[in-house]
């Protein structure tokens, strides 16, 4: 993995000490998973971004560090991940939600009216809320998994790299 590249971008505890609106969370902060990049903390990170990555509520970014806190992963990357959602992605999320939502639920696909009323957003919610919670969990679990995964068969290759490079010393 990449660590020395991510480590250069990412805030370390004392950092966030510092700020001005976490300075109440001094104690809190203190849990060096919080910060490490191993294998355990970055998965757990991309477990809880990617799953607050699909919630359609206000403060996903602050949900996102919440969930990293309280399961120990890594809270920046967890806040990171969050902000792949944005107002360029949106409909994508949106659409993949709602698709994943009248899946399950046996509903019909609707169409996008010219003028979106309270009454389309109402046969709509279900649907939307239900996939927004199953793409959370695919794309939560899937992260995690993917990078158990990529982080086994780096550490895997270093390892077997490890007998030739000494060979040729």
């Amino acid at each position: 993995m990449p660590r020395k590249f991510i480590k250069r971008w990412l805030p370390n505890s004392d950092t966030l000490r510092k700020t001005p609106g976490l300075k109440s969370l001094g104690h809190v902060l203190d849990n060096p998973n919080l910060f490490h990049l191993n294998r355990r903390s970055v998965a757990v990170a991309f477990l809880v971004g990617l799953f607050f990555c699909y919630m359609p509520t206000p403060g996903q970014a602050f949900l996102a560090a919440f969930g990293a806190l309280i399961l120990r992963g890594n809270l920046p990357i967890a806040v990171a991940l969050v902000w792949i959602s944005n107002p360029f992605t949106l409909p994508f999320f949106v659409l993949t939600a709602y698709s994943a939502g009248a899946f399950v639920l046996g509903g019909g696909t609707v169409t996008i009216p010219a003028e979106i009323s309270l009454g389309w957003a109402k046969t709509i919610w279900k649907p939307f809320l239900f996939g927004s919670l199953i793409m959370g969990l695919v794309a939560g679990f899937g992260g995690y998994v993917a990078i158990n995964v990529i982080w086994r068969i780096s550490v895997g290759r270093r390892w077997a790299q490890r007998p030739r490079s000494r060979e040729r010393s």
